[in-house]
């Protein structure tokens, strides 16, 4: 991870711009969520009533940012990238919550 990210801050490779109040922001789901579910492009923090998308796909070009509200779009206004330290825990919870993909195990399913 941490190279990846550097060769991303390296030549400015990020899609969003990071934002010290999108940090707490994303750091109070993490903490702070009812609920939480990974999909393949997002982890899902629901959290006072409403479903907050966070973008875990495209390490690191655009990983972190807030995908969608209540699936809702989130306005181009409100997406930033978060730090690098915050953005290890998303990472480290990300690996927590454990994905797996079963399209590739439903697509070799009966072949020997």
């Amino acid at each position: 991870m941490i190279f990846r990210w550097f060769m991303n801050k390296i030549f400015n490779m990020f899609q969003e711009n990071k934002h010290e109040s999108y940090d707490k922001f994303l750091k109070n789901l993490m903490d702070n969520a009812e609920d939480i579910k990974i999909t393949r492009h997002t982890i899902m923090f629901k959290h006072n009533n409403k479903t907050y998308e966070v973008w875990i796909a495209n390490k690191f070009y655009s990983y972190g940012h807030l995908h969608a509200v209540d699936n809702k779009f989130a306005e181009i206004q409100f997406r930033f990238r978060p730090s690098y330290k915050i953005a290890k825990e998303l990472y480290n919870l990300e690996k927590k919550l454990n994905y797996k993909d079963t399209r590739v195990e439903d697509f070799y399913k009966g072949e020997k």
